[in-house]
Parts: structure tokens; C-alpha cells; sequence
């Protein structure tokens, strides 16, 4: 984010940004502790992909209203229901992806 350039002031707020570090602690526990189990049914590979995408979605969005700026954020309910499904998703191809390759 410190990258991009909006053309206006931006700052964070500390404590926010500091909370949106818990999820993406979450999802990186949930992705090792899956390493280590030898038999993971299809099931299991489900949660960890709900957890790690929802924590991922969860870190993305609190990032988000981390930021201060002069402008006002709006959020459609439809497009962060789908981008949240989206994350789920992905993380659970991405976790099945890897368990099955890397046995």
C-alpha cells in the first residue's frame, strides 16, 4: 500500500493495522500445523481452507479500514461477499493443491 500513490494524504492507524497482523498469524498457523498431520481427509482440507481465506479476506478488509484519508470508503455487500468466497476458495485449492503434490 505504502507503494501506491493516490494523490492525497494517506496514513494508517496503528492499532488497526496492528489487528489486521492476527489473522494473517491465523492462516500461517493453520497452514503449518496442516503440514505436519500425515492424513488430512477432504473435509479437514475444507476448514483450513475457510479459515485461512476468511483470515485472509478478514486481514485484506481490516488493512482496508486501517487507512485514513480524505475520502470516504464504501463497501458493496454483494462484491465483499463474493471477494471473501473467492479467498476461501483459492485457499482451499491452493492447501489441497499442495497436500496431494507434496506427499
Amino acid at each position: 500500500m505504502l507503494a501506491f500513490n493516490m494523490g492525497h494524504p494517506v496514513s494508517y492507524d496503528p492499532r488497526l493495522t496492528a489487528v489486521s497482523l492476527i489473522p494473517s498469524i491465523l492462516a500461517s498457523y493453520v497452514t503449518l500445523k496442516r503440514r505436519i498431520k500425515p492424513n488430512l481427509s477432504v473435509w479437514q482440507l475444507l476448514i483450513n481452507g475457510v479459515l485461512v481465506g476468511g483470515s485472509i479476506g478478514t486481514m485484506h478488509y481490516i488493512g482496508m479500514e486501517a487507512t485514513k484519508m480524505d475520502v470516504k470508503l464504501g463497501y458493496d455487500p454483494t462484491w465483499f461477499f463474493f471477494s471473501i468466497l473467492i479467498a476461501v476458495v483459492l485457499a482451499f485449492i491452493t492447501l489441497s493443491t499442495q497436500y496431494y503434490v507434496g506427499k
